[in-house]
């Protein structure tokens, strides 16, 4: 848990904005997406909200999906090098070979 990383010596302040967090990588899903966090304060916005400057949503409409999946394929992104386990080792198999 979180708080045996906290120094019970230490008050805990309340914060405003969300907080960028880059974890201890110690299982292979948050190594293959590169996982970042945000821990957020009280404001309760979303990230494009607070920095619509920086971020920025997009929209795909649904017509765009085959060819946004085709794109992931010849960029070699899939079930499993999103999600590198075994069920999904095993859905990618039958995606590419039996499907």
């Amino acid at each position: 848990m979180i708080i045996d990383y906290i120094d019970p010596d230490i008050s805990i302040k309340r914060f405003e904005l969300p907080i960028a967090l880059y974890p201890y990588r110690f299982n292979n899903r948050l190594i293959a997406q590169g996982g970042y966090f945000t821990l957020h304060g009280t404001m309760v916005k979303s990230l494009d909200e607070l920095a619509p400057d920086t971020i920025e949503r997009i929209k795909l409409p649904v017509n765009a999906i085959k060819e946004a999946n085709k794109f992931h394929d010849l960029a070699g992104i899939n079930k499993y090098t999103l999600f590198p386990e075994v069920e999904y080792l095993c859905q990618q198999i039958i995606d590419t070979y039996f499907d």
